[in-house]
């Protein structure tokens, strides 16, 4: 399968960094408006900024990039997302043949480390992350759909697509619901997924902590284990 590992970062809240982990049969795509010239592995593509939200539009610039991997990646069997901070441990492929295929499922995920509902993620982060309006309006909306509590959620730092009909229509109606509302991804995940019957495959593990997962860690995390040694 034809595979990349791809991130987007754009604003300044990170910076692009060669991952210490290469798959050599992979390709490293990164989307950024901001080119690193020291970074060797990434190919590096302009990431355009379109958004005229003052306060969040990064975010919403860099956010299209991943929840549309088969309109920017489409020549691609099999993606691997990971945010800007992260790198990826376990070739895709073997995540894919390991914990996808068995379960027959074109997409993978981490679960939440704390919550496992929507609406308490809701609460949780229209405090000071996006705007209270735009997630309470969000959160009204599924309620009238009939969206319910505790349906799960999920720490989309890292997700792994298998290029399907299905992973189009998640990916369309994903990015649907951001256009429409809050550009916090994890918001809107569960609630597209139910809305089109699909169970995800949860990955083992936690991305939050240090080796809590096969797949992906921190960069921070390996520089912390050099320091110490």
């Amino acid at each position: 399968m034809k595979t990349a590992i791809y991130t987007a970062i754009c604003g300044n809240r990170a910076t692009l960094i060669d991952p210490p982990i290469i798959h050599p049969d992979v390709d490293y795509i990164a989307y950024v408006d901001k080119p690193n010239l020291n970074c060797k592995v990434w190919e590096q593509r302009e990431a355009i900024s379109f958004s005229l939200d003052k306060k969040y539009g990064p975010r919403r610039n860099a956010k299209i990039y991943k929840i549309l991997p088969n309109l920017y990646l489409n020549e691609y069997d099999l993606t691997m997302w990971v945010d800007g901070n992260l790198f990826c441990k376990m070739h895709p492929i073997d995540i894919y043949n390991q914990f996808l295929l068995p379960n027959q499922s074109n997409i993978g995920v981490l679960r939440h480390a704390k919550r496992t509902c929507a609406y308490d993620e809701a609460k949780r982060v229209r405090r000071r992350r996006d705007y209270p309006p735009l997630i309470d309006a969000q959160m009204d909306y599924y309620k009238k759909e009939n969206f319910p509590a505790k349906h799960g959620l999920y720490h989309l730092a890292a997700i792994i697509r298998k290029k399907s009909r299905e992973t189009d229509l998640i990916n369309l109606r994903w990015w649907e619901q951001i256009c429409k509302f809050s550009s916090r991804d994890q918001l809107s995940f569960s609630m597209v997924l139910w809305s089109l019957g699909i169970k995800p495959t949860i990955l083992p593990g936690l991305i939050r902590y240090p080796d809590a997962n096969n797949f992906v860690s921190y960069y921070e995390q390996v520089i912390l284990s050099q320091r110490k040694k």
